[in-house]
């Protein structure tokens, strides 16, 4: 019998340095932990669509269901035709997968070459950035945030070397709910092209925020000769997190190589399907649009009101706050949330702040009730 086979002695080095991006809990696992009723919690903390799924999409899926055994479009035709007319550009402008944060890996991947350094933002989207960048055996580099959250424009530039090949910017930032404005982001560009760069104007978030605030402007401006491209998701304003579709605009030349780098059958007819359904499904986005937009104005002012310092212009369907002036750490603050109220939201990005993400009225009267109780109980210690 031969020795055991190590993989440790060939993996990637790069693996051994990364801390994965940890999601949130699952319901199941709150009403585990805490002995309560699944139907108590309520689950705010991965900024999920809070009508859930499109009724034309919900139908679309049980239409398709009895297909799922047949090799789904290869070039997702149906769906980048949508899209086009979504984005007001053309289906060659367009590559999809399963989500955007699988197309930011092949952008890594196509753009870049083993040593070049991979810049970001952070606090942004977790570690993701990070773990892709390690993983694909690139150098990460971190550019962190102003006090309030800002980005410092000029610190970034600065942060750009010979050797920077991609440049992330999450518009609006998760998980502060800011969104850096187009002027910056046009001063970033230019300043990463003179280094042939690519920036990643990543749009998770953009339907939620205020309109014309999209990097797809600079495209309309200026057509397609230019370093940018720009990353979206159906997971959030279109409610299909679990189908696991994205995509991505740019250049024509630049979604070629993207595209003979994404795996053949990267989405099936079932996610395809459901995407074409969501954009038709214009009164259930609508009615999200107002739903988060009313919840956000309403968890902003009022946890504002008991006392908490709110992250100010906030842009995504989720707020931040500051919850360190009531003695709470972000995960302390997470613990008690979900303990008295079964209310699940992050605040494992800062050691001072959390993340709440809008959902129905109701759920977001009982996040107010049960903040409001919290620090009542820590005024009269």
């Amino acid at each position: 019998m031969s020795p055991k086979f190590l993989f440790e002695g060939i993996v990637n080095p790069q693996l051994k340095k990364i801390v994965p991006y940890l999601p949130g809990p699952m319901t199941q696992d709150i009403a585990a932990k805490y002995e309560m009723d699944p139907a108590r919690v309520i689950k705010l903390s991965s900024n999920e669509n809070p009508l859930g799924v499109p009724p034309l999409a919900k139908a679309k899926i049980i239409e398709m269901a009895g297909e799922a055994s047949l090799y789904p479009d290869a070039e997702a035709r149906e769906l980048r035709g949508a899209l086009a007319q979504y984005v007001n550009m053309r289906p060659e402008n367009i590559v999809v997968g399963p989500g955007s944060s699988s197309l930011m890996m092949h952008i890594i991947e196509v753009f870049s070459s083993p040593g070049d350094e991979v810049v970001f933002t952070s606090p942004a989207f977790g570690s993701f950035y990070e773990e892709i960048t390690l993983a694909r055996g690139r150098t990460p580099v971190k550019v962190a945030l102003e006090e309030n959250f800002d980005l410092d424009v000029k610190k970034l530039k600065k942060a750009l070397t010979p050797r920077s090949r991609v440049v992330f910017i999450t518009r609006p930032n998760n998980p502060t709910s800011k969104l850096v404005p187009l002027k910056d982001l046009r001063e970033i560009m230019e300043a990463a092209a003179a280094l042939k760069a690519v920036v990643v104007s990543d749009e998770a978030y953009v339907e939620f925020a205020d309109p014309h605030t999209s990097a797809l402007e600079f495209f309309y401006e200026m057509g397609e000769g230019i370093n940018l491209l720009v990353t979206r998701t159906f997971s959030k304003a279109f409610g299909l997190a679990d189908v696991r579709l994205g995509y991505c605009v740019g250049s024509a030349e630049a979604i070629s190589f993207l595209t003979k780098a994404k795996p053949k059958w990267g989405t099936g007819m079932l996610a395809q399907s459901a995407g074409v359904a969501a954009l038709k499904d214009q009164e259930h986005f609508q009615r999200t649009l107002e739903v988060v937009r009313k919840g956000r104005e309403y968890l902003q002012g009022e946890l504002g009101r008991l006392g908490l310092k709110m992250v100010d212009a906030p842009q995504g369907n989720y707020v931040t706050a500051k919850v360190s002036g009531y003695g709470y750490t972000g995960e302390t603050f997470t613990e008690e949330l979900c303990r008295r109220g079964g209310i699940m939201i992050r605040g494992d990005f800062h050691p001072e702040y959390v993340r709440i993400s809008i959902g129905t009225m109701p759920q977001n009267e009982a996040v107010v009730k049960t903040v409001a109780e919290m620090l009542k109980d820590r005024k009269r210690r």
